[in-house]
């Protein structure tokens, strides 16, 4: 089994973490594909990590590969705090796009049709997440 974790406590959006030989993630997308699939699977998303665009849910689902994967994601709320205020909108943005990406890699893996699980929240999305609003959102999605 694969296993990858994103730590937004002990992340680094300005300057990126370390993770290998010359290799520093910035988003947690970054974070997750080098832990999922190492070198040759950053090298993938390298320009949405560089560039902190969400990659879509193809180039996710072709990182899965077929072995059994868990991702497994925390303290989202503190990486958005750490970016700076002209930054957090638009990467509240991406991370919402990177998470829908994340759900439907995930479906199209299962074989399952995707809807997203926003839909489930009072039947509509919600809107994007900032640094304030995600927690309540984890809670609000999870139950």
């Amino acid at each position: 089994m694969r296993v990858a974790a994103f730590d937004g406590e002990n992340a680094d959006p300005t300057n990126g973490r370390l993770l290998g030989e010359c290799i520093r993630a910035r988003t947690p997308w970054g974070e997750l594909t080098y832990g999922l699939a190492g070198a040759e699977g950053y090298n993938l998303i390298r320009a949405s990590d560089e560039q902190g665009i969400a990659p879509g849910a193809e180039t996710i689902r072709e990182l899965f590969g077929q072995e059994p994967t868990l991702v497994l994601i925390d303290e989202l709320s503190i990486y958005l705090r750490k970016l700076k205020a002209k930054e957090r909108d638009r990467a509240g943005g991406q991370l919402t796009a990177f998470l829908t990406a994340l759900f439907k890699a995930v479906s199209l893996r299962l074989g399952r049709p995707w809807s997203t699980p926003w839909r489930l929240v009072k039947g509509a999305r919600p809107p994007m997440p900032t640094a304030k609003r995600i927690s309540s959102l984890r809670l609000r999605w999870m139950s």
